[in-house]
């Protein structure tokens, strides 16, 4: 380990003092952390060409690592990485320290004496460690050490959740405390987050993650069918790009949705118990005319109540299929909404005037689409009451003028420019 020079120390915040104190103490949990999960690993110096990047941690390429470097070219390395011995092989797997290694790397090209017999300090796990173990010593350490963004800590949460579930996917009480002490927050967070994976739309947790909703809200939302979650990021959506960066959830409508999501989630358990009686049933009669002693006439009778038992499930099946694949095909509009959103938001940042163009676009997009769901529904009713007045068709008529108005002022305008 390369010993820090001391010579270069100057007092005041985020001063070398400061910052080896933060190396000392991250290196102090990091050690604590293994030893707790895998207590037969060892510290041992290898050398920098045998460390490699293990496959299963967060991609952290585009991170900069400007402040690793000057740091370590002015104070040394005073640090330790966490890495595992690859079976078979002359390599190492770094657990813990991926920023660290690539900061080693970029000083070496320039500076190939900077480490002493060009070894990395190591925290080594034994290559049998169970896999598991092994990645929540990473998710952990990530945790503890790195600057997580707040998506990327959830996905560190949840992946620890995952991990910690039993054989039935389950959560217990036992995991979520453990889970709680060991990353410093309450029981109730831990069973928050598992909510929020589980239950909410990417969208909605996309929204979350860049800070337009709060948690909360984002946890509000984790009451309704992913379906009718797509009806409120609409309007989310619609709130953000009229400016309000912090838009709100209307609680009549909330309550509303949520009272309809619960008739509609009791229709649905009906008919899964429904299926699951008529399960048994089918299974009842199929057994009875296996047995050879019972009367044609029976046969007949078990025979028409297997086809109308089968008739019956597959109708059932076939109303949950239709609800999967509407909810289904919301998923995919609203995803295509969702990056025409992101494309305006990006341009507001980095081109004001193109932004502009792009809030028009989509406000006139907003608009076609009204437009359209308006004639759709003046067509529904026309089909139903073809007996419409005089001022009904004059008003009809205005309106299509108006619209062909549009339409050849559109062309004019693009007439000229050409």
């Amino acid at each position: 380990m390369a010993k820090p020079d001391y010579s270069k120390l100057k007092p005041g915040k985020d001063s070398n003092v400061s910052i080896i104190k933060d190396l000392v103490e991250k290196q102090s949990q990091t050690q604590a952390t293994v030893r707790e999960l895998i207590p037969n690993s060892n510290i041992v110096g290898i050398k920098l060409d045998k460390l490699v990047r293990y496959e299963r941690n967060r991609s952290n390429d585009n991170e900069s690592i400007e402040d690793l470097v000057d740091s370590f070219e002015r104070l040394g390395f005073i640090s330790n990485l966490t890495v595992r011995k690859i079976k078979g092989k002359d390599k190492y797997e770094i657990i813990s320290g991926h920023r660290r290694w690539r900061a080693l790397l970029e000083i070496t090209k320039k500076n190939p004496d900077f480490l002493p017999k060009r070894e990395v300090p190591c925290i080594v796990i034994p290559e049998d460690t169970d896999e598991k173990l092994v990645r929540e010593a990473n998710i952990r350490m990530n945790i503890d050490n790195v600057r997580l963004s707040p998506k990327e800590y959830r996905e560190q949460v949840n992946e620890l959740i995952d991990l910690r579930k039993n054989d039935k996917g389950e959560l217990t009480v036992e995991a979520s405390r453990y889970i709680a002490s060991k990353l410093g927050i309450n029981e109730l967070s831990v069973y928050r987050y598992n909510r929020l994976n589980e239950k909410l739309i990417p969208e909605l947790g996309e929204l979350m993650d860049k800070g337009y909703i709060s948690q909360n809200q984002a946890d509000q939302l984790t009451k309704l069918n992913k379906s009718t979650q797509y009806l409120f990021y609409n309007d989310l959506i619609k709130q953000i790009e009229e400016g309000n960066y912090k838009p709100s959830i209307n609680a009549e409508q909330f309550e509303e949705a949520l009272n309809q999501d619960k008739v509609s989630q009791a229709e649905v358990k009906e008919i899964d118990k429904q299926i699951s009686a008529n399960d048994k049933k089918i299974a009842d009669r199929e057994d009875r005319l296996q047995n050879e002693s019972i009367s044609s006439t029976k046969t007949v009778k078990y025979e028409q109540e297997l086809e109308e038992l089968r008739k019956q499930n597959e109708d059932l099946r076939r109303q949950n299929e239709l609800s999967a694949k509407r909810e289904a095909e919301s998923a995919r509009l609203n995803r295509e909404t969702k990056k025409t959103i992101n494309d305006a938001m990006n341009s507001l940042k980095s081109n004001p005037d193109e932004a502009t163009k792009q809030q028009r676009a989509l406000a006139f997009q907003s608009s076609l689409n009204k437009v359209r769901t308006a004639i759709t529904d003046l067509n529904k009713q026309f089909m139903v009451n073809l007996d419409l007045t005089e001022s009904q068709l004059e008003e009809v008529s205005m309106a299509a003028n108006s619209l062909k108005s549009i339409v050849i002022a559109y062309q004019e305008k693009h007439t000229a420019k050409d």
